[in-house]
């Protein structure tokens, strides 16, 4: 039996970010982690010369805590272009961002994808926004987002077009359920900072995490926890390990409501050329079958080889079997400048867990039950940001109570 202050159950960037809190406070701990990798649900494939992301991910550079364990500098960070392209039947709208990008928005004739009579109802969405913060989840979210956007005064047809691709696709929630706290503090990241990729993928966001443990054999890869019992932890293998503390970041010791959004990333390779935007385009249409996709070799170039372009597309249906000739088809009608009969088909991942449904209501961003404590994003919020909040606040609490033994 091996013994640590502390044991963490699974990789992913939670609980790195418990293990680094940890390790600032001289405090040991074990990170037991099932799969061959870390990383948790961010993981990162390279086939044929490109870098793939395991669905649509991107990091936000306004998100507090990637700022905190001093590896933002060695991500090398690249920016989408800020705003987004509708298409709606055939027509393409660039909507720029106003904070952001002024330029753009001025050279886009001050274009907003709302109509004039909405104005004042997106302005106290605006500012609805700007007023969140961090904390948003201690308040309470009487409305879902969808509730929230019609008392505001937006329009039904503006929800479909620009809300439910966007935020919609974001958080594979096209009912948009979510909590309205939840919403707005998300749109304000968004509307205050861009979204942009590492250089190596996302996965480089956990290496970078777990290279800054001093112990690196304090990571333990395939070692799938069967049973936790009286601070003991039990690993299939048959190796047992002794804590006064455990944190779970998976959640299978607890009685959690763990119910996950799916999705399919279907990934494309075509030739390079003008057309090919580093913006998001967004499925304004209400029928079809793809949600956004982009590009994200315009933003990254080494994300694909030299000469040759990479598309990811997100699936409003997740699916196993994804029809490719139908995909491209939609993609045609909905960007027809690029032509599509020459991309051709690269990989795809079916997800069934990609993304957990939202908890409404004020809540911790940690669970405690005796001395385990549950952190992830499916105890927080949906988010980087909320994933590693909540193993980082979990550790603190450790620190306090062992300080007071």
């Amino acid at each position: 039996m091996e013994r640590a202050d502390v044991i963490i159950i699974g990789v992913g960037v939670s609980g790195l970010a418990a293990a680094l809190t940890l390790q600032n406070a001289g405090i040991s701990c074990i990170l037991l982690e099932a799969s061959n990798s870390v990383g948790g649900r961010i993981k990162t494939i390279i086939k044929d010369g490109f870098t793939l992301d395991v669905g649509f991910q991107v990091l936000l550079e306004n998100y507090s805590e990637l700022k905190r364990f001093g590896i933002w500098d060695s991500l090398n960070f690249r920016k989408f272009r800020s705003g987004a392209i509708v298409s709606r039947e055939g027509n393409l709208d660039w909507y720029s961002n106003p904070i952001l990008d002024p330029t753009g928005f001025i050279k886009s004739g001050l274009n907003f994808p709302f109509p004039l009579k909405e104005t004042s109802a997106v302005l106290g969405l605006y500012m609805d926004a700007l007023r969140t913060n961090d904390d948003f989840q201690e308040l309470k979210s009487a409305f879902s987002t969808m509730d929230y956007l019609r008392a505001k005064g937006i329009s039904q047809k503006t929800i479909d077009e620009f809300f439910v691709p966007f935020f919609g696709g974001v958080l594979l929630d096209t009912r948009l359920e979510a909590g309205n706290q939840y919403f707005l503090w998300l749109f304000r990241n968004f509307m205050t900072g861009r979204a942009g990729l590492p250089l190596g993928g996302m996965q480089t966001l956990p290496f970078g995490l777990a290279s800054k443990l001093k112990n690196q054999d304090s990571i333990r890869l395939n070692y799938e926890v069967i049973n936790i019992s009286d601070s003991q932890v039990y690993c299939r293998n048959g190796k047992i390990f002794q804590s006064s503390f455990i944190i779970d970041s998976t959640g299978q010791s607890s009685k959690l409501n763990n119910k996950f959004r799916s999705t399919t990333t279907v990934y494309l390779k075509g030739p390079v050329n003008k057309e090919i935007s580093s913006s998001l385009v967004l499925n304004g249409n209400q029928d079809g079958n793809i949600l956004h996709f982009c590009f994200p070799s315009a933003v990254q170039p080494r994300y694909a080889p030299t000469d040759i372009a990479l598309c990811s597309v997100t699936m409003r249906t997740a699916s196993a079997d994804p029809d490719i000739p139908s995909i491209l088809k939609e993609l045609h009608q909905l960007l027809p400048d690029i032509d599509w009969k020459q991309w051709t088909y690269l990989h795809h991942f079916f997800i069934p867990k990609a993304i957990p449904e939202h908890q409404s209501g004020p809540r911790t961003h940690y669970r405690q039950e005796g001395n385990t404590f549950f952190i992830g994003d499916i105890v927080s919020y949906p988010s980087i940001n909320g994933a590693m909040r909540s193993g980082r606040e979990a550790a603190e609490k450790i620190v306090e109570l062992k300080s007071k033994a």
